[in-house]
């Protein structure tokens, strides 16, 4: 393969690896039209700083792939720790720790930031001339803020990759005003308490979630009239089965596809399965201000409230019989039944375990996994403890599969002074992934540790949107 496209970025850092013993030059080159990453780094350090230095760039590369961020000290410290008790002890040693730290609401940051800066929540610019800007660049204040300076350096990294896989987006019913701007930040909140949990219940919160529910059109989705042509909306059964499970086609656990009789991928769904599947998704509406179940008259005017999950309202539930996926639902039941049932059928597809450990895979350390690595995770997915999708299991099993951890090579030669040259390289120039704009961004900006001037303390970074072109909690 012939590499012809220019260089995008080449960053020289020279903290990581020592203070002025050696020089460590990282070139990220991409080609414009594929998804590869290759990393070479030259490196000279004194003969008996050889050992420790290739342990500091493997350092940095596992930081690098379970982190938003990190800091040289860090990288230091964490190869310290490989020098003493190995390297799988101590990256192992690293992750459980990051497991047993909570996280902070984003919700109760941006809502303590706004009242330190003695600001009410529900003011703007254009009616308050102090605020110097729109109430709603608080959320982008808030996920920088965290992204650069949480402590919980993992979940956020999970949360982040699962933001790319549960997609919302900020930009549907988007307002100034709280009961609209803080809605990316309460689904944010859910990806972040889920991250070290269980699929299964990321699939109930995200279905219940009114931001989700808004996004995918079954907020507010009644029970179908046929005879009158009305149907109850598809969109979230669609998209629970193409993106949030087992995706499109059926899977060998090795993530290939299956094929029928004449060489074409077999399907996982058809569109009578999502028709019948929409019937499920019917009859939630937002809770009451207190979080309970609104009146069946007020179905479609209760008022937006992100603050509790969607609840049921049993009138317009469709209770008819389902058939869907070769399981059949019985009628007459109540809706939050129905959903538990479809939920659990959907969490235990064939095809959920390698579709989801290749979209998990892809997040964090390469956009090509090898058939191996996709059967590894799996493994893990469906095999700890009897529980199916831990995400604990499952996020060690990425971070420290062989084909992450040996991602790279070294070559060494001794120089005429004496001192030695380390080349780093991939194995496979496949393999790796191009880092995205945020994480460069977070990544760079965490090296600073930008202080906060403000009152509140919180970091008010501007809305980099415009410079990444990658919007945080605004798919287009």
């Amino acid at each position: 393969m012939k590499i012809n496209n220019r260089f995008l970025i080449e960053k020289v850092s020279r903290e990581v690896i020592g203070k002025g013993k050696c020089y460590f030059r990282l070139v990220l080159v991409t080609l414009l039209v594929h998804p590869i990453s290759l990393l070479h780094a030259d490196v000279t350090v004194d003969a008996n700083q050889v050992a420790i230095t290739k342990l500091r760039i493997k350092a940095g590369l596992f930081l690098s792939q379970a982190t938003l961020g990190y800091l040289p000290h860090e990288v230091i410290f964490l190869a310290d720790r490989m020098n003493a008790i190995g390297e799988t002890a101590a990256l192992n040693e690293w992750i459980t720790n990051e497991f047993s730290k909570s996280y902070q609401s984003m919700v109760a940051l941006a809502d303590k930031t706004i009242a330190q800066d003695e600001f009410d929540d529900e003011e703007d610019s254009s009616s308050n001339p102090d605020l110097n800007v729109a109430i709603s660049h608080y959320q982008p204040h808030i996920w920088w803020d965290r992204a650069i300076r949480g402590n919980d350096r993992l979940r956020q990294r999970v949360a982040w990759g699962l933001s790319q896989i549960f997609v919302t987006s900020g930009n549907v019913d988007q307002g100034r005003l709280a009961a609209r701007w803080k809605q990316p930040l309460y689904y944010y909140d859910t990806l972040l308490q889920n991250a070290f949990g269980n699929y299964r219940n990321l699939l109930e919160d995200i279905t219940y979630h009114p931001f989700m529910g808004i996004n995918l059109s079954h907020l507010k989705n009644g029970k179908g009239d046929p005879d009158s042509g009305v149907f109850a909306d598809e969109n979230f059964a669609r998209e629970i089965l193409q993106l949030f499970s087992g995706g499109v086609y059926l899977l060998y656990q090795n993530g290939n596809y299956v094929l029928d009789s004449n060489g074409n991928p077999r399907e996982n769904y058809d569109n009578d399965d999502i028709k019948e599947l929409a019937k499920v998704f019917t009859g939630l509406t937002y809770a009451d201000e207190d979080g309970g179940v609104p009146t069946a008259n007020r179905f479609y005017v209760t008022g937006r409230n992100y603050k509790y999950p969607m609840r049921m309202v049993e009138a317009e539930h469709d209770i008819s019989v389902k058939n869907f996926l070769g399981r059949t639902l019985p009628g007459g039941r109540a809706g939050d039944v129905d959903i538990s049932e479809t939920l659990d059928i959907i969490a235990a597809q064939h095809s959920v375990p390698q579709f989801m450990a290749r979209s998990l895979i892809n997040r964090f350390t390469t956009s090509n996994p090898s058939a191996g690595y996709i059967i590894r995770v799996n493994q893990a997915w469906r095999n700890t403890d009897g529980v199916r999708g831990d995400f604990k299991a499952v996020l060690r099993a990425i971070l420290m599969d062989a084909e992450a951890r040996n991602s790279i090579r070294f070559r060494e030669s001794t120089l005429a002074d004496g001192k030695v040259l380390i080349q780093v390289d991939s194995w496979d120039p496949l393999h790796g992934r191009l880092k995205e704009p945020v994480l460069m961004m977070s990544q760079f900006l965490r090296r600073y540790i930008p202080i906060s001037s403000e009152p509140s303390g919180t970091l008010k970074m501007w809305n980099l949107d415009g410079s990444t072109r990658q919007p945080v909690m605004r798919a287009p």
